[in-house]
């Protein structure tokens, strides 16, 4: 699992990581804390076959924070969700058949 916080409505968006431990305490105003998680695991229905999941959970530190993410959310997660599922097959590809040594598939 990893973590951070941003303002992810703002042009730049930068990522701030918070250690494990503060993370759920994290309270600093004007931020959405975001996890999320990257899982691989064989799949039991299929030999040799992987299966894998990411989930990623955000909340404001703060009622103008919830409001600024909701308005974000709303217009760019549909952009978000297509990235995710464009970029599943490339994960899938790699994963399948890792860079030699030169860095080349």
């Amino acid at each position: 699992m990893f973590g951070a916080v941003t303002r992810p409505w703002e042009g730049d968006v930068r990522f701030t990581p918070v250690a494990p431990e503060a993370f759920a305490s994290f309270a600093e105003p004007g931020l959405v804390k975001i996890a999320w998680t990257l899982e691989a695991e064989p799949d039991p229905r299929r030999p040799g076959a992987t299966v894998f999941r990411t989930e990623t959970r955000a909340r404001g530190t703060d009622e103008d924070a919830r409001r600024r993410f909701r308005r974000y959310w709303r217009l760019f997660s549909p952009g978000i969700v297509l990235l995710r599922l464009v970029l599943l097959p490339a994960v899938r590809r790699v994963c399948e058949h890792p860079p030699g040594p030169s860095g080349t598939p």
